[in-house]
């Protein structure tokens, strides 16, 4: 049995909580195992010192959980593969690893910038025109708001604003469709890319399947 994916509690816990919606999209509930959700919050939140030196997850505690990931494949048969992309290797396009991974059922925990700070979401799918290019993806961001406004606000770009869409109907899958254009983009804009830190993906996908 699938969950709905599910939304942050505070404005630091994106990147474990979007770890966990990509392991939720991957798995049935019975299939999950209660320590894996447990490492997820050890490992994760390793920015965060206190009240004076608030934070989230940084790409290293990511890149750790991939490897901690993989291992636990190995030594348990829990049928997940990690792998982290950062820098020049986050490309987007056809044949890139992100395209294929999402093409082929899995999905990307995904590094993007979002009202100031770098934010991470879940990436479930591709959608492309009838000529095959692609145009947008779906998301689901855990960042809860109530409307459109929230995410395209004074100030922004106007020739991005209709690339931005929130998505009611889907909560097992995504709550926005974002388009390329947006991802691409070399501005700091809600969802490009452009961050802070380096580009960033984590590409996870069942291996059963």
């Amino acid at each position: 049995m699938k969950v709905p994916l599910r939304y942050q509690v505070t404005r630091n816990d994106c990147g474990p909580t979007s770890m966990t919606n990509a392991l939720s999209y991957l798995l049935e509930r019975e299939e999950f195992p209660p320590e894996v959700l447990q490492y997820v919050y050890s490992v994760m939140l390793d920015r965060y010192r206190g009240k004076e030196h608030p934070g989230g997850t940084s790409c290293w505690a990511m890149r750790f959980f991939a490897h901690w990931l993989n291992d636990t494949r190995r030594t348990t048969g829990l049928p997940i593969q990690a792998h982290q992309l950062r820098g020049s290797e986050v490309r987007i396009g056809d044949g890139t690893p992100l395209i294929t991974c999402l093409e082929q059922g899995g999905v990307a925990v995904m590094s993007c910038f979002l009202s100031g700070s770098d934010h991470y979401v879940l990436v479930t799918g591709v959608d492309r025109d009838q000529q095959g290019v692609i145009e947008s993806f779906r998301i689901f961001d855990p960042w809860y708001v109530e409307s459109e406004r929230d995410l395209i606000a004074e100030g922004f770009p106007p020739q991005y604003r209709e690339y931005i869409r929130i998505v009611e109907g889907h909560p097992f899958e995504y709550n926005r469709i974002v388009g390329q254009r947006v991802l691409c983009s070399n501005m700091m804009i809600n969802y490009s890319l452009t961050c802070h830190t380096p580009q960033e993906l984590l590409l996870l996908r069942r291996t059963d399947v």
